[in-house]
């Protein structure tokens, strides 16, 4: 099975910031406050980039959401939206990114064809795609599932900071 990677969901974008392998490691003190976010001396986040970190307490929920990456298959993509692949699709899949490009994000392969055959004025995978008149593209489609929000309840418990899924009746 995948690593499963963590997120808080309000930092969830187009764009991710860096993933974490649970939610607590998203939680640091700043010698005054718990803080969710990208503790001062991570190095995986860029000093500019922690806008995004605030202050959390014993109580608060917070909604975290997961994706487990599926891998990456070659493809030959056709302006028609016809798709050849060197490799398997996964079976199931919520997330199909075209080149590691953000603005290339389907739900799923039938969105990717559909936006190719019938480009809309918010998308037009084609520009982005193909070059000039060339008809197929030689491209990376990468695959993932990625979960619904699920809230957890921050705690510190002996000093250190936890977190407790919510049942849904709780919600």
């Amino acid at each position: 099975m995948s690593d499963i990677e963590w997120y808080p969901a309000d930092f969830v974008d187009e764009a991710c910031p860096p993933s974490k392998r649970s939610p607590t490691e998203f939680v640091f003190f700043d010698g005054e406050n718990w803080q969710l976010g990208y503790a001062p001396g991570d190095k995986s986040i860029m000093d500019d980039d922690r806008e995004m970190n605030r202050i959390i307490k014993s109580g608060d929920v917070i909604e975290f959401m997961t994706c487990e990456r599926l891998g990456d298959i070659e493809a030959t993509i056709k302006r028609d939206g016809a798709m050849t692949f060197k490799g398997r699709v996964p079976s199931a899949y919520n997330v199909v990114i075209v080149d590691y490009d953000s603005d290339l994000l389907f739900e799923n392969l039938e969105d990717l064809t559909r936006q190719l055959k019938e480009p809309d004025q918010f998308c037009n995978p084609s520009e982005l795609i193909f070059e000039g008149d060339e008809e197929t593209a030689e491209v990376v489609c990468s695959f993932a599932n990625w979960s619904d929000p699920l809230p957890q309840l921050f705690e510190v418990v002996d000093g250190k900071p936890t977190f407790i899924s919510v049942p849904a009746a709780k919600q």
